[in-house]
């Protein structure tokens, strides 16, 4: 993260990343005003907040493996055995759920699939991907935090 974010107060608190929370969260809430039904606004927000997750997970998985190639026999507090088999099943089982999340519940009543999965998707990659994405991309050196 920035500096700016990394910033602590004389308490010991990072309150610019609290304050940057607290905006992304009320404009969040603020989207209950935009959505009829309070119930719809929710599951559609737990969909979201559970595509969000399993991008970390797949994000994970892929760490893992990364980390076992680059560094093999670096001493680790606990070495998973077959943590290949592991990680592809973990990966499938999220894409999956990936999937599976995107579809309209019948819950809901009737909702146009394409819409939906068209707002969940872009909403999914705005909050999931792009981020991590522009953060990864944007990076410096100086933001490392001192040794």
């Amino acid at each position: 993260m920035p500096r700016y974010f990394q910033e602590l107060n004389p308490n010991g608190v990072q309150l610019h990343i609290l304050v940057a929370q607290g905006l992304v969260i009320t404009a969040i809430g603020m989207l209950y005003a935009l959505v009829p039904a309070v119930s719809r606004a929710y599951w559609v927000f737990a969909a979201l907040a559970t595509e969000v997750y399993l991008i970390m997970y797949l994000l994970m998985f892929a760490a893992a493996i990364n980390l076992r190639r680059r560094a093999p026999q670096r001493p680790r507090g606990y070495r998973a055995p077959a943590l290949l088999v592991i990680c592809v099943v973990g990966a499938f089982a999220s894409a999956g759920a990936c999937v599976v999340g995107l579809l309209p519940p019948s819950q809901l009543g009737h909702i146009a699939t394409v819409p939906y999965l068209s707002a969940l998707l872009a909403a999914t990659l705005l909050v999931g991907l792009l981020p991590p994405l522009l953060l990864h991309k944007r990076r410096r050196s100086e933001w490392k935090t001192p040794a």
